[in-house]
């Protein structure tokens, strides 16, 4: 972030996003911006007064510290992108912090101008329509990851894990607030791949997930080919990928004496770059991306993981998601509805409850490849809205990776 009031040239000019946001509105939508407030660019004017000029009114508005005796940096802490997390300014003396990468310093908020400046920021882009009342949070993003430092290290987890992380989220925004449901975005692996790594039928487990995202208290935050059921890719080198994080994780694990095996397993299983690959949008060269030669190579699945072919097939990911968009559409207790988890305890099924005054919604997804019972009475008198299983599907019983909706008025 070199300038929090203008718009990097790359992408146009203040006009140009005047227009965006104008052109935008005619057509009932609203744009959505990331500020960055956990740091700056190390280009911006913030940052060259700060490292110029350690007593002056911009000293301390970055995280600043001497290095040890030895000249080393000030503690062990590394990046999450791999390396340490301090750089020595040759022009100040001492070492900066950055919680990513050395042209990405930290902001100091403990400092209250800074604050101030930020809040002038946000005020500055908010404008007079306002903004949501959202904070996007990644305890279920990061439930098999302990450590972010160390993709070697993974967390076992079970459904009951996944479900109070979620349900937690839900009760938190329920009286102040509204959630952001996602499970993908450009820097988190494939949820298909990181929720159900070890599922035969990816097809029934992206449903699962799409399920939950448009039927959870939010708004859905839909990534680009998630509705495909885009999976993370598995290059063979380290050199087939440039996300710098994944350069950075796996040069850590092999510094730390891992395999070439194990590091690359690593990233495999969390690299940025899987959710990056071009979107898949029909059979022709390069998925029908470009004429060109994108910045990585499409998924290897391109041929039947595209938007054309799944359109054609009524059973696909696409389909499913494009049929759960329509429900929420037309069914207010999907949007307005309390939250209430039921079978809290049980291993296989994800099941809650919307409920507004005259009308209650009933959502049940078997995460597992195995039927799941369930009291066939949390649904009596109520009408089945939508079943990954179609006709198949029946009270009392889910078949594997089923998800169900069902709708009864008080």
């Amino acid at each position: 972030m070199a300038d929090y009031y203008d718009i990097d040239p790359t992408f146009g000019t203040m006009e140009d996003m005047d227009r965006l946001i104008a052109e935008a509105e005619k057509r009932d939508i609203r744009i959505v911006m990331d500020l960055v407030f956990n740091h700056t660019s190390n280009e911006n004017e913030w940052f060259l007064e700060s490292e110029s000029d350690p007593d002056g009114s911009k000293g301390d508005w970055y995280i600043w510290r001497d290095a040890k005796p030895d000249g080393s940096a000030p503690t062990n802490w590394r990046s999450i992108f791999g390396g340490s997390a301090w750089t020595w300014s040759e022009k100040r003396g001492q070492y900066y912090l950055h919680t990513f990468l050395k042209e990405q310093p930290d902001l100091n908020w403990e400092n209250p101008e800074v604050r101030k400046a930020l809040f002038d920021v946000a005020n500055f882009w908010v404008g007079s329509d306002g903004v949501f009342d959202m904070v996007f949070e990644f305890s279920h993003i990061v439930i098999d990851l302990p450590n972010e430092t160390d993709w070697s290290v993974r967390r076992e987890w079970k459904l009951t894990d996944l479900k109070k992380l979620l349900s937690d989220s839900q009760k938190t925004t329920a009286e102040n607030g509204w959630y952001p449901i996602f499970f993908e975005n450009h820097d988190q692996p494939r949820c298909i791949d990181h929720f159900f790594p070890d599922a035969e039928d990816k097809t029934g487990a992206a449903k699962v997930i799409g399920t939950l995202m448009y039927t959870l208290r939010g708004t859905p935050f839909l990534y680009q080919g998630q509705a495909l059921g885009l999976r993370n890719v598995a290059w063979d080198s380290i050199d087939d990928y440039n996300d710098i994080s994944t350069v950075g994780h796996y040069d850590y694990l092999i510094r730390e004496g891992r395999s070439e095996e194990e590091a690359m397993e690593a990233v495999h299983h969390f690299s940025r770059d899987s959710a990056r690959t071009p979107m898949q949008w029909n059979t022709e060269t390069h998925a029908g991306f470009t004429t060109g030669t994108p910045w990585l190579p499409v998924s290897d699945d391109y041929m039947t993981v595209n938007a054309e072919t799944e359109e054609k097939d009524p059973d696909s990911i696409l389909s499913w998601y494009r049929a759960l968009a329509d429900l929420r559409s037309t069914h207010d207790v999907l949007t307005a509805g309390s939250y209430e988890e039921i079978l809290n305890d049980s291993e296989q099924i994800y099941g809650f409850i919307r409920k507004t005054d005259d009308t209650e919604a009933v959502i049940l997804a078997n995460f597992s490849e195995e039927e799941a019972e369930y009291d066939a009475a949390l649904v009596d008198g109520a009408e089945l809205l939508i079943s990954s299983a179609g006709a198949d599907s029946r009270p009392g019983l889910l078949r594997p990776l089923e998800c169900v909706i069902f709708e009864k008025k008080n």
